[in-house]
């Protein structure tokens, strides 16, 4: 447990790294499903975009917490601010929930009101070029998260 002020600025720091590098990647991957998926009519790939799109905004609340965390401890919050990090989980766990729902719902749309798809090779592409990106974010976030 780091429990002086340096201490605590030193793992946030890292902590915000780490949610940086992986928010840029989400988008990078979450905009390339959803412009395919949107373009092919493929929901899946469209699903697989606002889950990737998600992350990114875990991403974001994540390092909203972290900031929030490295605050010292105050008159207000004497044993400081980690709870906040708590809080953030719960919040990733509601933007997760919602994600789960909207596509559950584009899904009941989608066979209630069947659409043509069109495929060809550019959603196979995408599909190839982010699954490394994936493999590599949760590497990546497991390896610093055991640091």
């Amino acid at each position: 447990m780091v429990n002086s002020e340096s201490g605590l600025k030193e793992l946030a720091s890292k902590k915000n790294k780490v949610l940086a590098i992986t928010l840029c990647l989400n988008i990078a991957v979450c905009a390339s499903k959803i412009a395919v998926g949107l373009a092919s009519g493929l929901l899946n790939l469209v699903a697989d975009g606002i889950h990737s799109l998600f992350d990114s905004l875990s991403n974001i609340v994540g390092i909203t917490a972290v900031k929030i965390t490295e605050r010292p401890p105050d008159e207000k919050y004497p044993f400081g601010y980690s709870k906040f990090e708590t809080i953030g989980t719960i919040v990733i766990c509601g933007l997760l929930l919602a994600a789960f729902f909207g596509i559950l719902n584009s899904a009941w749309e989608r066979f209630l009101n069947p659409k043509s798809i069109s495929l060809n090779i550019i959603p196979f592409a995408v599909i190839a070029a982010t699954i490394p990106i994936n493999i590599a974010v949760s590497w990546y976030e497991k390896k610093k998260g055991e640091e």
